[in-house]
């Protein structure tokens, strides 16, 4: 599943204490999320926990870590670990900033925690389901 929640443009976000990917409470690891329109860039600041913040592609230290080999000999626990702290949050500007701003949240209990705390439109999609065997 997937929830997305929109929400007017220039309004300030709450972001629940919790991590981004997995949900657990102890997020102190920043990541940045931008949007890119024609001449100009929004970014947004989301945090991970220690353990989901190894397997983003900057990695704990900064540096880039090579995805497929890095990911290839992983457990599957860990795998799915890697995948939702890689593609955990998602944006959508609207062109020239007319309408709402669309957050996609991977982790459905960090998005609706997002929404019960700012409010706006919030829906549900069903996302694919992947095997991480």
């Amino acid at each position: 599943m997937a929830i997305h929640v929109k929400l007017r443009k220039g309004s300030k976000y709450i972001l629940p204490h919790m991590c981004v990917a997995c949900g657990s409470d102890d997020p102190y690891v920043p990541i940045f999320v931008r949007d890119v329109q024609f001449v100009s860039h929004t970014t947004f600041t989301f945090y991970l926990c220690q353990p989901c913040a190894s397997y983003t592609e900057m990695g704990q230290n900064g540096a880039i870590t090579p995805r497929s080999k890095a990911f290839g000999s992983l457990p599957p626990e860990e795998k799915r670990r890697a995948f939702f702290a890689n593609r955990c949050v998602g944006v959508d500007v609207p062109f020239f900033y007319l309408g709402k701003i669309e957050f996609i949240f991977k982790n459905d209990n960090y998005g609706i925690a997002f929404w019960k705390l700012n409010g706006g439109d919030m829906s549900e999609y069903k996302d694919t389901e992947i095997d991480f065997t």
